[in-house]
């Protein structure tokens, strides 16, 4: 690797780990090695992971024997793209298996006509969109039987039922249990909110559907702020701990609009040390439970390096109140959530054809 002079050990903060793992190239990643002035000191646990990154960089991956074997295993379109993705190809490499992806791609497309009972006409599109909005593969079966869910939820006529069986189809598709989502205090605000978005099924209809909102939105809302929710578990199984800071520091950032903040300060008589403390056991009391099917995420995993970029997003977090709108949006967090959101509408609009 690029790393040979070093003249002391240097700490791997979170934030030194998250800018390295945020190297999008090889010359980026290079520059960040050189300008550590790394040397003969004990540094092994950072050179490990510029050398990991390095190799995420590089497309290290499986032979292409290998690879054709999980080809011929994927079993949907989604799981066998998802095996491409990053993956650098020599024209030789290309060429080889080209045949083999254009076979499944025909084997998977002429199974949709095999289906017994399709809930659409377009089942792969559907099939494609579902796989991008809850990031997991899909066979076309399941792809078939959550839509055959979700036309059932928007024929509903009457609110609760509706958002009863809405809901109850969200959180499979996320892969949430049905108490996955515990309650938030009365005074939680901020990003980690929708943790608490929905007790069970006790659900405000009159408060979502005040101003006439359209089953549309509702889904496309939900979607968004489950999103958040799946946002936070990859945090927590990255590092709950640096999560958990992360969260009290930029409440108390933004104190001004977290009354969770404003109340442990005047219940500490101002201390903000003991607060913020305070806080931190407040939130992890408040998250673990969300958490007892959540297992920790391996550096090696492409998942890590995303959780730190959404760690370091929700320490400095900025909320539509106190930024042009734009810059709200444009976070990684609230880009993903968005981008989720508007893939939500294009799938209702699908299903309702």
């Amino acid at each position: 690797m690029v790393l040979s002079r070093i003249s002391s050990i240097i700490r791997l903060s979170p934030q030194l780990r998250s800018r390295i793992m945020s190297a999008g190239t090889e010359a980026e990643l290079i520059r960040l090695g050189e300008s550590l002035h790394l040397g003969n000191g004990d540094n092994t646990q950072l050179i490990n992971l510029l050398n990991s990154r390095m190799n995420e960089i590089r497309g290290v991956a499986q032979s292409v024997p290998q690879l054709r074997e999980r080809i011929s295993a994927a079993t949907s379109l989604q799981e066998m793209n998802q095996l491409l993705v990053g993956i650098r190809f020599s024209p030789e490499e290309a060429s080889s298996l080209l045949g083999i992806i254009n076979r499944k791609r025909a084997e998977f497309l002429g199974s949709v006509e095999k289906l017994s009972h399709p809930a659409v006409a377009n089942l792969e599109r559907i099939h494609m969109t579902m796989g991008q909005i809850f990031e997991r593969p899909y066979t076309l079966e399941e792809a078939n039987e959550a839509a055959r869910a979700y036309k059932d939820a928007f024929a509903q006529t009457e609110i609760t039922s509706f958002m009863t069986k809405m809901y109850r189809q969200l959180l499979k598709d996320y892969r949430f249990g049905i108490s996955d989502i515990p309650a938030q205090s009365a005074d939680c605000d901020g990003a980690f909110a929708s943790f608490g978005i929905i007790k069970g099924l006790e659900i405000d209809h009159s408060a979502i559907f005040r101003d006439n909102v359209n089953k549309s939105h509702v889904f496309k809302c939900f979607v968004h702020e489950l999103k958040h929710a799946l946002q936070h578990k990859i945090e927590c199984g990255t590092d709950f701990a640096e999560y958990i800071r992360a969260e009290v520091e930029n409440n108390f950032r933004n104190i001004d609009i977290s009354p969770m903040a404003q109340r442990i300060l005047r219940q500490n008589c101002g201390n903000k040390q003991l607060a913020m403390e305070q806080m931190e056991l407040e939130l992890k009391e408040l998250i673990l439970p969300f958490l007892k099917n959540t297992e920790s995420i391996q550096q090696s995993s492409p998942l890590y390096s995303r959780g730190l970029a959404l760690i370091d997003n929700t320490r400095n977090y900025k909320h539509y109140s106190k930024v042009p709108y734009a810059e709200y949006k444009g976070q990684k967090i609230e880009e993903e959530a968005f981008r989720a959101g508007d893939l939500a509408e294009e799938l209702y609009n699908l299903l309702r054809c």
